[in-house]
């Protein structure tokens, strides 16, 4: 009579035809992996996984937030854009730059009732017309901040494989929009001064070029150093690929 071998005996035996099975799998390219928008600026300069570029921006986008630093921003354009060009840095002023305003307007929208309480409307006034003032003073509260926001929204800092971008809303019926290219970028200074920008990690980039505009100034930037390295890293690379471009015509 034949003997059927146990089920723990079965079991022992899978599990070493597992173990002696051969375990080369064909890994994925790690460019592979990458975003679209990655690997074609990798594409674009030739650089490999590892590069000083690719990190930083790996570090940027890790450390960035939802408004105020966006790496490789997806469905973003703006107007002048070309067709090629690839946005690779949308920045505005560091959130916390927004408290000053936003303190200002708390303060000023619970004035009048602060007023009413301590009875320092004139007598004369009817309730009815004292509900007036307040409510067109709360509206005009109510404008002044969204106006303030509004300009910290707008005003924002794009940088590009081939340029670098300031566009300033003083207000909002005037608009100013500076650029350079990356050839043309001589000098790249961080500068951050007092407590809060050492605390929040923020600081003012001022980038020196041989435009019409000398210095564009990217204020209050979220991990500035950081940002400036890229911007850096950026023009030399442009700068190489346009150098062997002229060497091969």
């Amino acid at each position: 009579m034949s003997s059927e071998p146990s089920q723990p005996e079965q079991i022992d035996a899978e599990a070493d035809q597992a173990a002696e099975a051969p375990t080369d799998q064909p890994q994925a390219d790690q460019s592979e992996t990458q975003p679209p928008a990655k690997r074609a600026l990798a594409a674009e300069f030739n650089l490999p996984p590892e590069d000083e570029l690719i990190n930083d921006l790996d570090q940027l986008a890790e450390l960035g937030q939802a408004l105020a630093l966006q790496v490789f921003p997806a469905g973003v354009n703006f107007e002048t854009q070309e067709t090629e060009e690839q946005l690779i840095l949308l920045m505005r002023r560091h959130p916390v730059t927004n408290v000053k305003w936003l303190a200002t307007a708390l303060i000023l929208a619970l004035l009048p009732v602060g007023v009413w309480q301590l009875g320092l409307f004139a007598d004369w006034l009817s309730d009815g017309l004292k509900l007036a003032i307040i409510l067109v003073w709360e509206l005009l509260v109510l404008g002044f901040a969204l106006e303030e926001f509004l300009r910290w929204f707008f005003n924002i800092y794009i940088v590009t494989d081939q340029r670098v971008v300031d566009i300033d809303f003083p207000n909002l019926l005037h608009r100013e929009m500076n650029d350079a290219d990356l050839l043309k970028i001589q000098d790249v200074t961080v500068r951050s001064t007092g407590m809060a920008s050492a605390i929040f990690n923020f600081g003012n980039i001022y980038i020196q070029t041989a435009s019409e505009k000398q210095v564009l100034e990217f204020l209050a930037v979220a991990n500035a150093d950081k940002v400036a390295s890229v911007i850096r890293l950026l023009a030399l690379k442009r700068e190489e690929i346009i150098r062997e471009h002229n060497q091969d015509d």
